[in-house]
């Protein structure tokens, strides 16, 4: 299970329509309001499925039940994933396991919210990212249905390109010369949202204590779209930023250094995360909420997950997320041009380690 910032950020959203929302009618009868979270990855191992449910009380305060873990969790659910190819079903279907992610590695956040037990859904199985696979979330006592469907997002060379990534020996240039950084390729047509990272990595040495220390920033420095004919196989993207905000990324995230301390900038990793249309989809619209005369009273209630018992019943996200990655030098100007522009050249760094 892999964490990426901008993925990362739904998680919260999601939270605070579960545990924070005050605009519930108290005087109508009690619902439940399922909250769904899970963004399946074929590069992954183990997958997670976020369920919990919205709280209610006619005579506990919301912060007194924010500490109970029963307000937030459903006693009994039996949650299952279907795999599809061409309308047909494949195999059978995947029964998924509670567990507590605590226990799992993922510890919640400590805060105003209890921190265990941290339920998810948990499965195991490889996915194929031929399918399509439906979510099926069952409450035995209500009778109720949710469930959505989601596209994976083939990881393969041949599927998710990026020249930096794909052949040897291509060198970062951000040199003073050139005014732009681009990244390009080609993704899966399920692709709707495409991250570039940069997590740039160098190495301290003190010279008094003799001792060698690594480290590393990670830089988001451009998003895209990719775009291309309906049916095609592959989609391109470009990713692009002015070089001038790589050397003004350094300064702020390195900045001078200690002391009898110089640096040797080291190989870089390029990170492209990606996500379905689904992803782009909910970005799209919570991004406008809070906008307008009347925007701070619309609540981020975005979903594409399906009620058995109608409308407003689950709110969520169901959908794909993949990624690619790689390790990449940066060519000799642009080494020249860090120890020299101004903006960087308080930095202490000397050269590198290749």
């Amino acid at each position: 299970m892999k964490h990426l910032p901008f993925f990362s950020f739904c998680v919260f959203v999601l939270a605070a329509m579960a545990g924070c929302s005050t605009k519930f009618d108290t005087a109508a009868p009690y619902q439940n309001i399922t909250i769904v979270y899970g963004l399946l990855d074929e590069g992954d191992t183990a997958h997670y499925i976020r369920i919990q449910k919205a709280f209610l009380s006619q005579s506990l305060s919301a912060y007194n039940m924010e500490k109970v873990s029963d307000s937030s969790f459903y006693p009994q659910l039996n949650v299952v994933l279907e795999a599809f190819n061409s309308g047909n079903m494949v195999g059978a279907p995947i029964t998924l396991t509670r567990v507590d992610l605590n226990q799992e590695g993922y510890q919640k956040d400590s805060g105003a919210f209890f921190t265990t037990p941290n339920y998810a859904y948990k499965f195991k199985n490889a996915l194929d990212p031929n399918n399509t696979y439906r979510l099926l979330i069952t409450n035995p006592t209500s009778g109720e249905v949710d469930s959505a469907e989601t596209t994976i997002i083939d990881e393969s060379s041949a599927n998710f390109s990026c020249p930096y990534l794909d052949n040897l020996g291509t060198s970062l240039n951000f040199s003073r010369s050139a005014n732009q950084f681009l990244v390009r390729g080609s993704v899966p047509p399920t692709v709707g949202y495409l991250v570039g990272t940069l997590r740039v990595r160098w190495v301290e040495k003190n010279s008094q204590t003799n001792t060698t220390v690594k480290k590393y920033v990670d830089w988001d420095f451009a998003t895209a779209t990719p775009s291309g004919n309906a049916g095609a196989p592959s989609f391109g993207f470009t990713l692009s930023t002015d070089n001038v905000q790589f050397y003004n990324f350094l300064s702020g995230a390195m900045k001078t250094p200690p002391q009898f301390v110089t640096r040797l900038m080291d190989s870089a990793q390029l990170i492209l995360s990606a996500a379905n249309k689904d992803f782009y989809n909910y970005m799209l619209i919570t991004q406008s909420l809070g906008t307008g005369l009347t925007g701070m009273d619309i609540e981020p209630n975005y979903t594409n997950m399906m009620s058995s018992k109608g409308t407003n019943r689950v709110l969520g996200l169901y959908g794909g997320r993949g990624f690619r990655s790689g390790y990449v030098t940066y060519d000799v100007t642009t080494l020249d041009s860090i120890m020299a522009n101004a903006v960087t050249k308080n930095l202490g760094i000397v050269g590198s380690t290749y």
